[in-house]
């Protein structure tokens, strides 16, 4: 339920940044890519849509994502996905609790995102 919850509030940040956030909507402008959030067994599954500088969020999976992020389960994935276990999402990777399929840098480039739509400290 956390990590589900985790989500929904990333895709609300991510909404809103994209609409005020000048420095969230250069890093988005000109990008058309599908990250999709799942975990292992499938049962949740959240996907991000970028396109025409314009972020767009739905529960459940994406025909054709550009890139899929795999946790183990829904607690690790909620742990790995806060932003100061930077730590947890390295080992995750090289331990196989978490698998990218498609496009490893827009993993790396949706983390990015994550870091600008915190408020206060950066991590």
């Amino acid at each position: 339920m956390r990590f589900r919850f985790l989500l929904w509030l990333v895709a609300g940040l991510m909404k809103r940044a994209g609409r005020k956030n000048a420095e969230f909507q250069k890093k988005i402008a000109g990008k058309k890519a599908v990250i999709q959030i799942a975990t292992a067994d499938g049962q949740l599954i959240r996907y991000f849509d970028f396109a025409d500088g314009r972020v767009s969020s739905t529960a459940g999976g994406h025909e054709k994502p550009s890139c899929t992020v795999f946790f183990k389960d829904a607690a690790f994935g909620f742990s790995a996905l806060l932003p100061w276990n930077k730590r947890l999402q390295v080992s995750g990777i090289q331990n196989g609790n978490i698998r990218v399929e498609g496009d490893f840098s827009l993993f790396l480039w949706f983390q990015s995102l994550a870091l600008v739509i915190l408020p206060g400290k950066k991590y």
